[in-house]
Parts: C-alpha cells; structure tokens; sequence
C-alpha cells in the first residue's frame, strides 16, 4: 500500500483579514505567514470594473512600499494597514458591523503578483460604546 501524509502548516488556520472598528486592516497569523509580511510591504486594492464596490475587491502585496499603496505596519505580532479612508470610499460599514474577509487566490496576476480575492463573511453587529 501506497500513502502520502497531509502537511499541517497547509491547514493551520484560514487567510483572512479583519477591519477592526477603527478601520484599520488587520492580518489573520496565516495571511502573515502567507504573504511574509513585513513593514517594508504595502498592499494595492482593486475593484472589479464588472462588480459593485465592496462585493469585488482585490489585493495584492507588493515586496516593498509603494506611494499608490498602503504601507504595512506592525504592532506587536500583527500587521494592519491604515485604510480607514478605502473603506468609508466603499460605503462599508465597520463601525456598527464586524467586517471579515477571506482571502482567496485567483488565478489571476497583476504586474506578475498573485491578485487575492477578498470575500466578505457575514459578520455580527458591533456594540458601540
């Protein structure tokens, strides 16, 4: 009998980033393996031209810190980037609801990265203090 074994590191945890009530991104520790984050990255957005704002956003992660993207920064172990004023464009509503997205990888590429597609989870009412 022949077997191959599953490697747990692929299983450890979903890609995922969460707006925080703030509207500051951050990183899920398997999108932080993932993507190799670091403070010399930034990340680029993108809207499908076919769908409606917040339902088709993309990313991408640049090796380094681009002037049209969003720096990452680190506190602590997280990373989070500063896109308060990306996401009140979009109309999402971090404040009054819990804002997670999966990140899933498409097949596609952007100046030779890999484009990630962010799907929303239905997320839970915030309580406001």
């Amino acid at each position: 009998m022949k077997i191959s074994f599953f490697d747990a590191k692929q299983f450890e945890g979903s890609m995922k980033c969460t707006i925080q009530g703030n509207g500051k991104m951050n990183f899920s520790s398997s999108a932080i393996h993932a993507f190799s984050l670091t403070n010399r990255k930034s990340v680029r957005f993108a809207l499908s031209e076919e769908g409606k704002a917040a339902d088709e956003l993309f990313m991408v992660v640049l090796d380094h810190v681009a002037e049209d993207a969003f720096k990452v920064n680190k506190a602590g172990n997280y990373f989070y980037l500063n896109a308060k004023g990306l996401f009140d464009h979009l109309g999402i509503d971090y404040k009054h609801h819990s804002v997670v997205f999966d990140l899933v990888k498409t097949n596609d590429l952007a100046d030779d990265l890999p484009v990630y597609r962010l799907i929303r989870r239905k997320g839970k009412d915030r309580k406001i203090k």
